[in-house]
């Protein structure tokens, strides 16, 4: 089996606009951590995560749903 290629960076797409990324993470991180500071109180976000190699192709998006508080 093929393995895939090593991920570079991560990019990080809110709400389903997948046009332009609000956040790009180096993969060389040991913990990937993003903050959003553009959340409101009490908003549901969609969040997707995306998976970038050297040669700049793209994994299929991850989903993360997150329901704020406060």
């Amino acid at each position: 089996p093929q393995s895939a290629p090593t991920p570079v960076s991560y990019q990080i797409y809110r709400n389903s606009s997948l046009a332009k990324p609000i956040a790009t993470v180096p993969a060389t991180q040991k913990k990937l951590t993003f903050k959003d500071h553009n959340r409101k109180p009490h908003h549901r976000y969609t969040y997707f995560l995306v998976s970038v190699d050297a040669a700049g192709n793209k994994s299929k998006p991850i989903i993360i749903v997150f329901q704020g508080s406060k």
